[in-house]
This record gives structure tokens, C-alpha cells and sequence, in this order.
């Protein structure tokens, strides 16, 4: 496995460094959700919305007090704050839970797209490496020797070898013998 990674090159480290947060963000959260399903009790939200509907909101608050469930504290907050606005409790209360069940998703929305970004970024390095190995490592300077002298054959009025003659329209100019091109 490590010299298959090894051979990935040095864009294998930022993959890898990406991955293992992924990971991280992922079981954190796992653990998270599981824990909270764990804290849920259910009778209790019962016990709470019972009270509420019989008017005994102290007793609602009291019940709901004892619990770690996420919806018995969202209500209980709600219930403690219900002489200035109900819903706006509520709402507030609903937003900081929804933040503790957010929380890390921001760090994996951007490891999802950085990650097929970095595998691109190391396709195309791994194709420049390969590409440089087959030319040997002369493919620059070939390039640019060909480019240098394909200007300067089509000045003189050299024509291709293989027998692919121009229409006489495409002629090139000729220079006079003795004559350089200008």
C-alpha cells in the first residue's frame, strides 16, 4: 500500500490529509447523532405537551428541566420565555439545536469539493510525468527546435517532402538567388 502511494506522488498527501478529515467530520457526527438518539425521550416530550394542554405550564417546565432531550429543552425553553413571544423562543431555541446538528458540515462540504479537485490535479501531473518520460525529456526543446525551423523552411520557400504540393494560389514567395529572406 505505501508504495502505491508513494508512486501517486506528491499530490497523494493532500488527498490523504483530506480523506482523513472526511473521516474525522463523518464519525464525529455519527457518534453525535447516535448519542442524541440514545438522549431522546419521548415520554417526557409526552408528559410536557400533556401539562401545556392542561395549563400547568410551571409543572411542564419542571418535568422538562430533568430531561437532555433535544426537543424537551427546545420546549422547555419555549415555555420559560412565553410571556414575551412563544415562537420566537421556540425558533431561537429550534436554531441553536440546529447548530449543534451542523456543526462540521461546513468543513465537509468543502472536503467534498476539494477532494475531486486534488484527484484531477493529480491525474494531470501524473499524465505531464508520463508524457516527459516517453519524450525522454527532450520533448521542450524538440518542440521549440521544430517550431524555430518551420518558420524559417516556409521563409526560403521549402515545400513539404511527401509529395503534398500547394495549389500555385499558395505558392510561396521566392527569394532571388543570392538573396536572403527579408
Amino acid at each position: 500500500m505505501i508504495p502505491l502511494f508513494v508512486k501517486g506522488g506528491p499530490i497523494m498527501w493532500p488527498i490523504l490529509f483530506t480523506s482523513l478529515v472526511a473521516l474525522t467530520v463523518v464519525s464525529e457526527r455519527l457518534f453525535f447523532i447516535i448519542r442524541e438518539r440514545f438522549k431522546r425521550q419521548p415520554r417526557v416530550v409526552g408528559e410536557i405537551l400533556a401539562k401545556v394542554e392542561s395549563g400547568d405550564f410551571d409543572g411542564a417546565v419542571q418535568v422538562g428541566a430533568r430531561s437532555e432531550d433535544f426537543v424537551a429543552a427546545t420546549l422547555v425553553y419555549a415555555l420559560e420565555n412565553r410571556d414575551k413571544s412563544v415562537s420566537e423562543a421556540l425558533l431561537r431555541a429550534a436554531n441553536w439545536e440546529l447548530k449543534r446538528f451542523n456543526r462540521g458540515l461546513a468543513i465537509l462540504d468543502t472536503v467534498i469539493t476539494l477532494a475531486p479537485l486534488l484527484g484531477l490535479l493529480g491525474t494531470v501531473t501524473g499524465m505531464i510525468h508520463s508524457f516527459s518520460l516517453l519524450g525522454g525529456g527532450r520533448t521542450r526543446r524538440a518542440a521549440g527546435h521544430h517550431r524555430r525551423h518551420r518558420g524559417s523552411a516556409h521563409r526560403h520557400g521549402v515545400r513539404p517532402r511527401r509529395g503534398h504540393s500547394r495549389p500555385a494560389a499558395f505558392q510561396l514567395p521566392q527569394c532571388p538567388p543570392g538573396r536572403g529572406a527579408p
